[in-house]
């Protein structure tokens, strides 16, 4: 603690702070505050005491002196009995290990950032070995069923390493920009299944929302069987349609994914949660991972629409 004149020189300084300079206190009183901590010959730019001054009020920074250490000053105004402010207490703390620990926080995190980021990477390029060891094995059959039953995983496997592949290039590793993940896996899914807008249009109404990893990946798939599921069963004979894709928030903490078509429509009598569809049963069980609630209803003039509300 330094008592300060006016113009900054040291009037007196406690037992700490002569220590603190390493010292006599003959060598302190009378010296500028500046000179003492920092050899300077002139105040520093963001000095407290000065800005105390003038505000009238405490005043705090922290700085660091030329011995490495850091210190985070505090200056408070004193007053006469008339109010006027007469010289400066300064009270300086040594927050070196402070200093020391917050640093090494940030390589740490910045360690941990870079470890993350080569995680999502390495998935993604192994889940693209595995999508082209399916290739290959493809070839190999005859069986069309059996080669398209290969071609659903692969597009199963790809919306999966899309989630990983934007948090690998991602600020945030722990979320995505969720809407233009599903335009991008939107339109991919079209092209995977070869359907132009001639046939088929799809139609976007998407909002931005982040999503976290756990439920951008089950997300992910279930848009992917929603609109496979489309394509298959509501536009046969190559009948043209459209598809919709919607997805905004309802309210505080709550999102609906809402996909509708205006083709043939849903069997009647048939409940998809009972459905021994494999796309439909995936389904089923990816809205029960996220705690969903998923309903399916006629569309007015045809087709039908499947509607996920779900915590996000």
């Amino acid at each position: 603690m330094l008592e300060l004149a006016p113009d900054l020189t040291v009037v007196w300084a406690n037992r700490a702070a002569i220590e603190a300079l390493g010292k006599k206190e003959t060598e302190i009183t009378g010296k500028k505050c500046y000179e003492l901590w920092f050899g300077r010959k002139e105040p520093c730019l963001a000095c407290p005491v000065v800005a105390a001054r003038r505000s009238a009020h405490r005043e705090t920074s922290e700085s660091t002196t030329p011995d490495g250490r850091w210190w985070h000053i505090s200056a408070y105004p004193l007053r006469n009995e008339q109010g006027q402010i007469t010289g400066t207490i300064e009270v300086s703390l040594d927050i070196t290990d402070r200093k020391i620990t917050e640093e090494a926080m940030k390589r740490s995190l910045q360690e941990k950032e870079i470890l993350i980021q080569e995680v999502h990477h390495r998935v993604k390029n192994n889940m693209q070995v595995i999508s082209s060891i399916l290739n290959l094995q493809s070839n190999l059959l005859t069986d069309p069923k059996a080669k398209e039953a290969i071609r659903e995983c692969q597009r199963r496997i790809k919306s999966m390493a899309m989630v990983h592949e934007r948090l690998y290039r991602s600020a945030d590793l722990a979320k995505i920009d969720f809407a233009s993940y599903l335009s991008s896996l939107a339109k991919n899914i079209f092209l995977e299944h070869q359907v132009n807008s001639d046939w088929i249009k799809l139609q976007l109404e998407i909002e931005p929302v982040e999503i976290n990893l756990n439920l951008a990946v089950p997300l992910g798939l279930i848009l992917n069987e929603l609109i496979t599921n489309a394509f298959i069963h509501a536009f046969p004979g190559k009948r043209s349609g459209n598809i919709l894709v919607s997805f905004k928030k309802i309210s505080e903490g709550r999102v609906e994914l809402r996909v509708a078509d205006d083709g043939v429509g849903f069997p009647r009598g048939v409940d998809f949660k009972k459905s021994e569809s494999l796309g439909l049963v995936i389904i089923n069980a990816l809205v029960e991972q996220i705690e969903g609630q998923l309903e399916q209803r006629p569309v007015e003039g045809g087709g039908t629409e499947f509607r996920l509300i779900f915590r996000g």
